[in-house]
C-alpha cells in the first residue's frame, strides 16, 4: 500500500543487499530512490487503479466449507491521482529550457474493505466466570483455573473451577458483554476445546502523497 502511494513520485529505484558502497555505511540493506524530473517538454497523465468486490470471489474463510456466511466481503480499493512536469518558464522572465525543471504529482488512495477474523472467543458460561467445561481437547479433562492468592482451586458454591462473581472486577465484567459467543466448535489446537466466532470488521484507509521537484544544471558540463 505505501508504495503504491508513491508510484508516481518515483522514476527507478534499486535494492542494495551486498558489497556496499562506501556511502551506504555497514547497514543490512540499503534501498536508492531516483525521483522523477521534468524534461525539456511539458508532460503529464491522470491514472486510476480500482478494485472493487463485484470482482471478487466470496473466499474459503467466509465460504460454507468453513461455515462462514458466503457473502463476498466488502473491498473498495481506489487509487489515482495525476502527474505534471517540463520546463520551467516564466513569461518575460524566465526560459529554463535545458536549464531548469520541474515535475510535480498527486496521489490519493482511498480503501474501504471488510476483513473475515476468526478466533478464540469464551462461552456464555465463562464470561460468568465458570470454566468448569474447560476441557483438555485431548484427554477430556477439566483444566484446573487457580486463584493466584491461595494457589488453590477455584470453587463457588461447591462447585469446582468457578470463579467467585466477587473476584471479576466491573470493567472486565462490562467488557465481556462486547465479546461474541462461540458459533462453531473449535479446532483442539493446543490441547484446548477452543471455540470460534466470525468477527468482520471494515479497515478504512485514507491516504493523500505528493511531491515536488526542482532539477536545475548549473553547466553544460
Amino acid at each position: 500500500m505505501q508504495i503504491l502511494c508513491r508510484v508516481s513520485l518515483v522514476s527507478e529505484f534499486r535494492v542494495e543487499r551486498s558489497t556496499f558502497a562506501a556511502q551506504f555505511g555497514l547497514g543490512q540493506g540499503a534501498l536508492t530512490y531516483q525521483m522523477a524530473s521534468g524534461t525539456n517538454k511539458y508532460h503529464g497523465d491522470l491514472f486510476e487503479i480500482n478494485r472493487n468486490s463485484l470482482f471478487d470471489s466470496v473466499g474459503f474463510f467466509n465460504g460454507p466449507a468453513f461455515g462462514g456466511s458466503n457473502r463476498v466481503p466488502t473491498d473498495h480499493e481506489n487509487n489515482y491521482g495525476f502527474t505534471v512536469g517540463g520546463p520551467v518558464w516564466i513569461p518575460k522572465l524566465y526560459n529554463g529550457h535545458n536549464r531548469t525543471f520541474f515535475h510535480y504529482s498527486q496521489e490519493w488512495y482511498k480503501q474501504n474493505n471488510e476483513n473475515t477474523n476468526v478466533s478464540t472467543v469464551p462461552t456464555a458460561l465463562e464470561k460468568t466466570g465458570d470454566f468448569s467445561d474447560f476441557v483438555d481437547g485431548s484427554t477430556g479433562k477439566v483444566i484446573p483455573i487457580y486463584d493466584p492468592l491461595t494457589g488453590q482451586q477455584f470453587q463457588y458454591n461447591g462447585k469446582m473451577n468457578v470463579i467467585p462473581p466477587s473476584r471479576i472486577s466491573p470493567t472486565s465484567a462490562a467488557l465481556l458483554q462486547y465479546l461474541p459467543n462461540p458459533d462453531r466448535p473449535g479446532s483442539g489446537v493446543g490441547g484446548l476445546d477452543s471455540n470460534k466466532s466470525f468477527a468482520p470488521f471494515v479497515n478504512p484507509h485514507i491516504q493523500n502523497v505528493w511531491g515536488f521537484t526542482i532539477d536545475h544544471a548549473l553547466t553544460s558540463s
